[in-house]
Parts: structure tokens; C-alpha cells; sequence
């Protein structure tokens, strides 16, 4: 299954296992959405938010999706909590665990982003962001890309990537 969520504000996306699509979970301009509990695996991309405001993502894991497992891309205040963003395997530089494009206000916190065949998080383009508790280990290139300003990087565990840590 999938979930599309296009201009549904508030949404509640819950105990669900989506499996073999495009994407698995579509959020466009849907602010105060809420995902619990959600494995999005075996996609091209796992979870993807886009232009949403307030998103709050927690308990929930992206794996196994050859683009990214979580992409997140003109959004302000989306919060990832206690999730895995893991073994997500594509081609050239595709395969990041999360992948953030112009957001401001991102947190991600309690994260496993291991094992990606690009990178674990790559943030660009973006401003006031934490990132806090996150493992980025063994992954094809790098453990974190971050480019912007403002940010806040603690307690997070980055190692044995093939290239640079951060």
C-alpha cells in the first residue's frame, strides 16, 4: 500500500507496513501531520515530505529504499524521533538514509542512518537544524553532509564511513 497525503492537514498516518511502491509515504502541503509506527521499505523512497509545516515522524523506519528513506524538501519544522532510516541502497549518489533539501527547523533525534550506499544524512540548503543522538555508520560515502547555516550537531556517533564523517 501507500499513503498520499496532498493538502491534508493534520493527518495521521499509523501502524502501517508499505512495501513495493514509488513511495510509501507522500506528504505534500499537509501541515501538522503526525507518522507513528510506519516501516516504509522496498520502496523507491520510504517516506517523502514535501512543502509541509509541523511534521512530527516517530517510531517509524525507512530501509531498503534504493532513493532515500526519508526525503524532506521545502519544509519547516518536521521533526524525526526514535527512527531508523537504514540499508537504503541506490545507485551513484542516491541511497541516503534522509535526505533534506531548503527546510528550516528540522530535528532529528534517537536516529540509526547506517548503512546507505550514499550517505546517512544529507542536509542542504537549510537552516536551524538539530541533529541529536544519530548513528551514521558504515555507509558507501559519507556519514553526514550538512549545508546551510545554524547548525547543532550532539551526541551522535559517526563511523567507519568510506569516506569523511561529516
Amino acid at each position: 500500500g501507500v499513503v498520499y497525503g496532498v493538502s491534508c492537514p493534520d493527518i495521521v498516518v499509523e501502524d502501517l507496513s508499505l512495501m513495493n511502491n514509488m513511495v510509501g509515504v507522500f506528504l505534500i502541503d499537509s501541515d501538522g501531520a503526525t507518522v507513528t509506527n510506519v516501516t516504509a521499505e522496498q520502496n523507491a523512497y520510504g517516506v517523502v515530505i514535501v512543502q509541509c509545516e509541523n511534521v512530527s515522524v516517530d517510531t517509524s523506519a525507512a530501509m531498503e529504499n534504493p532513493m532515500a528513506g526519508f526525503m524532506i524538501q521545502d519544509s519547516d519544522g518536521v521533526q524525526i524521533t526514535t527512527s531508523d532510516a537504514v540499508m537504503n541502497q541506490g545507485p551513484m549518489e542516491m541511497g541516503t538514509g534522509v535526505s533534506a533539501l531548503n527546510c528550516t527547523n528540522l530535528s532529528l533525534q534517537e536516529m540509526d542512518a547506517s548503512n546507505n550506499s550514499f550517505a546517512g544524512i544529507d542536509v542542504e540548503e537549510s537552516s536551524m537544524v538539530n541533529i541529536n543522538d544519530v548513528m551514521a555508520d558504515d555507509n558507501g560515502a559519507v556519514g553526514f553532509i550538512l549545508g546551510g547555516d545554524t547548525f547543532a550537531v550532539t551526541g551522535c556517533h559517526i563511523r567507519r564511513n568510506l569516506d569523511a564523517g561529516i
